[in-house]
């Protein structure tokens, strides 16, 4: 249900000094069982924990049961929540983290402001103040446009650059992305408050030098994400996502463009009618609108070199509609121009696996090869995958692996080759791909699966993708399984845990090479402009036409 028109999407707003003292823990026993919980999934199930050692050079498990065996050690629950998080950061991985209890997991901290970054003709990063909620008011001369210099006397890219080092990103740039963000935006459930009660900005106003003091907020009235799949149904074992960027991504939604949520809503509740197509459930503004806009967005993009179609995926969290959102893509693509496209998947946080790979055919003269996933080898994977049915056909190969030896079992994929080529190409004109390093998991797959089937050139923002090689499944579904001695329990109030389960590999010439911790190597790079960040990516969508018409 969308709320009344006239009624603010966000409605309660508290300060942060005003939450500091809500009690972590109710317990001993509920420390203990985190840290136990973490170790023993670490230990027998995290499909990357050999990957990780060998790339962190740290015994992650190891890290884990002395954060049990200390438990006395932490003087209160702040410091032992910050071993926990300092522990799951460390591994490098967004889709391993740990999720803090209630009432922890449904508060998010934000400041009434998004700051970006972009180049000078120098090549040196400046950081300027790019939204403003609606109708917010911090002064007349703090507005988009003006440039940050420093967040509590420390210069802008050293602030960023040391947050970055507690961001849990598989490479540099992911990290950097991750720390940006969290400058104004933080989710509870996955971090520690911010250390300080209000922040001091400098910037450079109108009138000179001036600096902005602001009390870090709080709200605990995120509206969900629609489409949620039902549980151990095939997409909630499929997918492939940063849960902690999909959160951020909905709260700058709420606070920037609240119009454009409640948008959303209003057609999420028409889809949940069952309407019989794209014009009856969104009228006439089908050919420029769409039924899922929760993920999608489109427009004609004019740019030096001509006018070309843009797609703007934002993630691929599609629930169990997979087959209506990839019959979606493919209307929009059909209204799109036939001369060239440009697919931009910039801080795609992932979703349901499926719904990208299925994607791919559109614009592919071969048949795609969806990229295979495999299974750790350990006796308690191999017990899991004896309790779930759909685990049936990476069963042989982990039966012997558990023999052999062999860190994983076979790779197979989690979208068939016959849903990867059920439709074929439909669009044949050129196809250029832009990315940055917050494209991660299954828009890592996305990005793969685009490159090593040659579909055309990727520009990225980054150099790489975000590096999420994985499906990432909840701890419940590990303890729902009852498997004896595994050591596996429920955690308290809320408290739970994401785990990469399945990792995923290339396929073309880098067939066999894992995704995690590499990502994806984009051809072009591009650094953002202060016209890029002010009006709409202009010199991205200019460079990503010039490759378009040249024929890259």
């Amino acid at each position: 249900m969308s709320p009344p028109n006239d009624a603010p999407v966000d409605s309660t707003k508290l300060l942060l000094s005003s939450v500091r003292e809500r009690p972590i823990f109710e317990s001993r026993d509920e420390k203990l069982l985190m840290a136990t919980q973490l170790e023993v999934t670490l230990d027998r199930f995290y499909v990357h924990l050999p990957l990780k050692e060998s790339m962190l050079g740290v015994r992650l498990a190891q890290q884990a049961r002395l954060l049990r065996a200390n438990v006395d050690f932490y003087p209160d629950d702040l410091s032992f929540m910050a071993a926990v998080i300092q522990l799951s950061t460390g591994i490098r991985d967004p889709h391993t983290r740990m999720v803090l209890p209630e009432p922890w997991s449904a508060l998010r901290a934000y400041l009434p402001f998004l700051i970006e970054e972009y180049f000078d003709d120098a090549g040196k990063p400046r950081y300027i103040v790019t939204k403003l909620p609606p109708a917010m008011d911090l002064g007349e001369d703090f507005v988009p446009g003006v440039e940050v210099t420093h967040w509590n006397g420390e210069p802008m890219h050293s602030r960023i650059q040391r947050l970055g080092r507690s961001m849990s990103g598989a490479n540099y740039a992911a990290r950097f992305r991750a720390a940006l963000q969290a400058l104004t935006t933080r989710t509870l459930a996955y971090d520690l408050p911010p250390e300080e009660d209000f922040v001091m900005l400098s910037y450079l106003g109108k009138k000179g030098p001036a600096v902005l003091t602001h009390p870090w907020l709080v709200t605990d009235s995120l509206i969900p994400f629609e489409l949620q799949p039902e549980p151990q149904s095939r997409s909630a074992t499929a997918l492939g996502m940063n849960a902690q960027a999909m959160q951020v991504q909905r709260l700058k939604k709420m606070l920037f463009v609240p119009d454009r949520l409640r948008r959303e809503l209003e057609i999420a509740a028409g889809r949940e009618h069952e309407a019989d197509s794209a014009e009856t459930l969104i009228g006439g503004t089908a050919a420029d609108e769409t039924v899922f806009p929760e993920s999608l967005s489109f427009r004609v993009a004019e740019t030096q070199s001509g006018k070309f179609g843009y797609l703007r995926i934002w993630n691929f969290m599609v629930g169990d509609e997979v087959e209506a959102f990839v019959m979606e893509a493919e209307r929009i693509i059909r209204l799109l121009p036939r001369n060239g496209l440009i697919i931009d998947v910039r801080g795609n946080p992932g979703g349901v696996v499926m719904a990208g790979e299925r994607l791919l055919q559109f614009f592919s003269p071969n048949r795609i090869e969806p990229e295979p996933v495999s299974l750790r080898c350990t006796e308690f994977v191999r017990l899991l995958a004896e309790r779930y049915d759909w685990l049936e056909p990476w069963r042989r190969s982990l039966n012997l692996g558990v023999v052999t030896g062999e860190l994983f079992s076979q790779g197979i994929p989690l979208t068939s080759v016959d849903e990867a080529n059920s439709v074929g190409r439909i669009y044949t004109g050129p196809v250029v791909l832009i990315c940055d390093a917050e494209s991660y998991s299954a828009c890592d797959f996305f990005v793969a699966g685009f490159k090593d089937h040659g579909l055309g050139k990727i520009i990225g923002t980054d150099r790489q993708t975000g590096a999420g090689g994985a499906n990432v499944w909840n701890h419940e579904l590990l303890v729902e399984a009852g498997i004896e001695g595994s050591g596996l329990k429920y955690l308290a109030r809320g408290a739970s845990m994401n785990v990469a389960m399945r990792r995923s590999t290339r396929v073309g010439a880098m067939r066999g090479i894992p995704v995690e911790g590499l990502g994806v190597e984009v051809d072009v790079h591009h650094r953002y402009t202060r016209d890029d960040i002010l009006h709409q990516n202009v010199d991205l969508l200019n460079r990503a036409g010039q490759l378009i018409a040249s024929g890259a």
